[in-house]
């Protein structure tokens, strides 16, 4: 059947004095057109038929030549399927009509600019994707794919996004004949460099004009491969969503089985386990429809409402989103809640220092993947940004890798009090950030080493949990595997609130536990540990990691019994804290910070417990935690007052 059978009217043309809808637009057969069964069950659901339709778009039509401030150049076919989104509903027709043509005037910065011969789409297009697949859903539904093509940030701009999706649903509206739609989110190539550029207002902007100005039913909307950062992702879609469309969110991680029981694979991509063609034909196909409509798109441009006529008074920015609109105190910077992504050319320069480059990394990360896939005993499903920090972590040794992978999985099963149950909403999580604090500075230093300070908040020790210690700085580290990029880590010890009733409390054995597992598991490299506000009794403290830390890191601790101007040979002023005698700001900032940024992996958190190693599926010996340890894993002998 022809692309005009979807139309009111017959012919090969459906001709407007708005635009012109021809056989080139509708050659490019990128949805397929409705058949007669679909029409009649979308229109059926509605009590919609020929007859009603007809009568309905006259009467709009009527209502249009009645609005001084809005256009009355729409055809027939578009009418048609206001009518249906908006379930028959006159009234919501007409409400929806006027906030499209509105939002045309109030929110330019989406609505215009819409020439797919400018730069900007035909650098945006290489970036990112809004495309719909081929096929609708036993339902009627359309599915519409979001995603990044690249994980570089440079050229991605999330506003360019937005005009992307709103050109291609101008072009639904002319062609598309569907009950609702399903949103598949692929955060794949996301990185927290991208969320950064995200921001609340354009969020709302982006929901006014699609869901709003047209009238979009979203059915359900699915985010798939969500990275541990998703949490700080999700709160943004609460703040700026209608709490209905934030209830549709569901994510699915990695796991494509709970999306295909809830999506055909016929409306899928071979990247989802689908059998609609990859995500690049699909978008390559779209991205043509799109030039080919770039006349309609631009004469479209102009049909804005003009405030100057509507009679009673314009809505003003606040009504339509809900808050003013120039957003400017609601503007979020997530770099102040987690370590700021590195630059493109500092994060080169870290990979090249151990013979990396970006291919390489990038192959590096596929034969691990390999690798885990034939482990019968380890989970395979571990993220690529991820994998790649442990390359870099690991020095771009793959065997230090593997064995890394395969101890990270392995100690769940040996310290489950440690590594599972690691709920940062939690009274332990709380309990023991009010107590302690572990704080990565944002800045680098000269040699890519990541500074953290370690140390009391405060002197009364009466919440201090040696085992909600370890947790949590196993969990700082789980943490910093999933975003940060280093070669190297300087700790500063701050014993200034270091009382005696802390001491009572601290344990070697599940200190030294702790730090095997650190060492086998992510296998940091610390250059040096710096302690200030030494006490009285430091050469008991020394004592005791003598015991816990290996000779060599034993012989990097610094002790700065003199004041911080030791310190700052070591580690540069301008990356302290200002509390420390450096210049990059408040420490307090930085420690609520990072303490709220923690509590956005709760999701990733909690998912994580199950993924562990299977010791009953492992090749050859399993894991002994005497071998581990040197000694009987619990430590019961071992417990000292």
């Amino acid at each position: 059947m022809p692309h005009s059978a979807m139309m009111v009217g017959s012919g090969n043309k459906t001709k407007t004095c708005e635009t012109t809808v021809t056989d080139k637009h509708l050659s490019l057969d990128v949805m397929e057109p409705p058949s007669k069964e679909v029409r009649e069950k979308v229109r059926s659901v509605f009590g919609l038929n020929d007859k009603i339709i007809k009568e309905s778009i006259q009467q709009l039509k009527e209502w249009l030549e009645l609005q001084p401030h809005l256009p009355k150049e729409i055809d027939d076919a578009r009418l048609e399927r206001w009518l249906i989104r908006c379930k028959n509903s006159m009234e919501k027709v007409k409400k929806s009509l006027d906030l499209y043509y509105t939002v045309r005037t109030t929110v330019p910065e989406i609505m215009t600019g819409w020439d797919t011969n400018a730069d900007w789409f035909k650098s945006a297009k290489k970036v990112c994707y809004s495309a719909p697949m081929p096929q609708l859903t036993p339902d009627c539904d359309r599915v519409i794919l979001f995603g990044l093509l690249t994980s570089n940030t440079k050229d991605f701009d999330p506003l360019d996004f937005c005009k992307l999706h709103q050109m291609g649903l101008e072009i639904r509206i002319s062609e598309d004949y569907c009950m609702s739609e399903i949103f598949i989110v692929d955060l794949l190539n996301y990185t927290l460099a991208h969320v950064t550029k995200i921001t609340i207002p354009l969020i709302k902007k982006f929901e006014l004009c699609g869901i709003g100005g047209c009238n979009v039913r979203v059915k359900a909307i699915h985010i798939l491969n969500a990275p541990p950062f998703a949490d700080t992702l999700i709160a943004m879609l609460k703040v700026a969503l209608r709490a209905k469309i934030v209830s549709r969110i569901q994510i699915h991680g990695n796991n494509l089985t709970t999306l295909h029981e809830q999506v055909p694979k016929s409306c899928l991509p071979t990247e989802f386990g689908g059998e609609a063609g990859s995500i690049a034909e699909n978008w390559g196909r779209w991205t043509k429809k799109m030039e080919s409509y770039n006349d309609m798109l631009l004469e479209r441009e102009k049909h804005n409402s003009d405030e100057s006529k509507r009679p009673g008074e314009s809505p003003r920015s606040s009504d339509l989103l809900g808050f003013e609109g120039s957003f400017r105190k609601l503007d979020v910077d997530l770099c102040d809640m987690a370590l700021p992504p590195l630059d493109e050319r500092t994060k080169q320069a870290v990979l090249a220092e151990i013979g990396l480059n970006k291919d390489s990394l990038k192959e590096a990360v596929r034969v691990l993947k390999e690798w885990l896939e034939q482990q019968p005993h380890l989970p395979s499903e571990c993220e690529d940004y991820r994998l790649e920090h442990w390359i870099i972590g690991c020095k771009n040794s793959l065997e230090h890798t593997k064995a890394c992978l395969d101890m990270y999985y392995s100690f769940k099963n040996i310290m489950p009090d440690m590594l599972t149950e690691r709920d940062p909403a939690g009274d332990w999580f709380e309990n023991i950030t009010s107590t302690v604090f572990v704080v990565p500075l944002p800045s680098l230093t000269q040699e890519y080493s990541r500074v953290t300070i370690v140390g009391p908040v405060h002197q009364d020790p009466s919440k201090f949990n040696m085992a909600d210690f370890c947790k949590l700085g196993l969990l700082f580290h789980d943490v910093r595997r999933c975003e940060d990029v280093c070669l190297s880590s300087v700790y500063i010890a701050d014993l200034t609130n270091f009382s005696t009733g802390f001491l009572a409390k601290f344990t070697i054995p599940m200190a030294k536990k702790a730090m095997e597992y650190h060492k086998k598991s992510f296998r940091e490299q610390i250059t040096s540990i710096h302690i200030i506000g030494s006490p009285k009794y430091m050469e008991f403290i020394m004592g005791i990691a003598k015991v816990i830390f290996s000779p060599k890191l034993f012989g990097r601790i610094h002790i700065h019994s003199k004041g911080n101007e030791t310190l700052y040979e070591y580690v540069p002023k301008k990356i302290l804290p200002n509390e420390y005698g450096g210049d990059a700001g408040p420490f307090a900032e930085m420690q609520s910070s990072w303490k709220n940024h923690m509590k956005t992996y709760r999701r990733w958190l909690l998912d994580q417990d199950k993924f562990k190693s299977d010791e009953s599926k492992r090749i050859g010996t399993g894991i002994n935690s005497e071998e581990i340890f040197g000694f009987d894993g619990s430590f019961r002998q071992l417990s000292i007052d």
